[in-house]
């Protein structure tokens, strides 16, 4: 099902987007069906239709990653539950979960070794050696899959993060990846174009389950298709990548600085066009 929330934050983040770079003033925004478009907005005396999709990375590794986050999540919210503070937990695991339910039980173990290795840091003011580290793990049934644990106190009592470090694996979303997105969508623009005559197609991805980047060729790349403008949106809180632009920012330029607050648009090109 589609995550309308999601979408209206791509919305927000496409219009202020043209609004800075390009002095458009969006005077109004309908939310619509299928198969109609998403959004209809207008621009100056226009209505433009605009169909709103999310890019996925499959796979393995994307796979993994997921899992990974499950155990994660788990952990902090069964931590959490239970009285636990706020907390940075870093978690290297040495074996990804193979399945939701392992990645579940990952996490109760998780919450249960961080609330051990908390009242041992209060009483005593240290951390475990590595072999009770390793005992504990073991106690507590994920020794095949975390080798280390560490944390830090909240800078506020509030803000937290359980994470795990994962800079090795950079996924690269290719023109094909996109191509094909946009080709599915191409074959229902007769709908669109019912209550509009120009339609958009703004595909975002979540930085998310890992890290996938844009790659230059895929910038760079001229698609087939009949939208009148294709946009990528990079969500690391919100980054919007127009395909269509003939000067687009090299990649790397301007990347995310937090998951929160910061976003990137480039219009993607279409065949035919300069």
């Amino acid at each position: 099902m589609p995550d309308k929330n999601s979408e209206r934050h791509v919305m927000d983040i496409l219009t202020e987007d043209l609004k800075e770079k390009e002095g458009l003033n969006f005077k109004h925004r309908k939310e619509l069906d299928p198969p109609d478009p998403d959004f209809l907005i207008k621009v100056k005396e226009d209505t433009v239709g605009v169909e709103v999709t999310r890019f996925s990375v499959q796979g393995d590794q994307f796979e993994a990653n997921r899992l990974i986050d499950i155990a994660l999540e788990h952990g902090r919210k069964e931590f959490r539950d239970s009285g636990g503070p706020a907390l940075y937990v870093s978690v290297h695991f040495s074996r990804e979960p193979e399945t939701k339910r392992q990645a579940e039980s990952i996490g109760k173990g998780l919450a249960h070794v961080v609330q051990i290795m908390l009242e041992h840091k209060i009483k005593y003011s240290n951390y475990y050696s590595h072999d009770a580290l390793f005992a504990l793990f073991s106690e507590y049934g994920i020794l095949d899959n975390v080798s280390n644990i560490s944390f830090l106190w909240s800078a506020d009592g509030k803000d937290e993060l359980w994470h795990s470090p994962r800079s090795g694996w950079v996924a690269s979303v290719t023109a094909e990846d996109i191509q094909k997105i946009v080709e599915g969508k191409n074959e229902k623009l007769s709908d669109y174009r019912k209550n509009c005559k120009s339609v958009w197609l703004a595909i975002y991805n979540c930085l998310e389950a890992g890290f996938y980047a844009i790659s230059d060729e895929a910038t760079q790349f001229r698609y087939k298709h009949d939208f009148d403008r294709i946009f990528w949106i990079e969500m690391g809180g919100g980054n919007s990548i127009s395909l269509s632009d003939p000067i687009l920012p090299a990649i790397g330029e301007n990347r995310p600085k937090s998951r929160t607050d910061v976003f990137q648009v480039y219009e993607l090109r279409i065949e035919g066009k300069n």
